[in-house]
């Protein structure tokens, strides 16, 4: 099983194809201008991981945390 993990961070994010032990397969950077960040992720994907390779999707993204609660 193959998961697709995305980080969302400030100026890029970080894709990568990663295998049930670990093994980081396939990776790639891509540009997140606030105007285009989720058009910049989907041409990184298509252009270097095949829809058949992965099947589990992991979502990373910065956001303010509660540490009181």
């Amino acid at each position: 099983m193959n998961i697709l993990a995305i980080d969302l961070g400030g100026t890029s994010a970080k894709v990568g194809l990663v295998s049930n032990e670990g093994k980081i397969l396939k990776f790639v950077k891509v540009s997140t201008d606030k105007n285009n960040i989720i058009e910049n992720i989907k041409k990184g994907i298509e252009n270097e991981i095949k829809d058949d390779e992965y099947d589990l999707l992991a979502f990373a993204a910065p956001g303010a945390i509660d540490t009181k609660h």
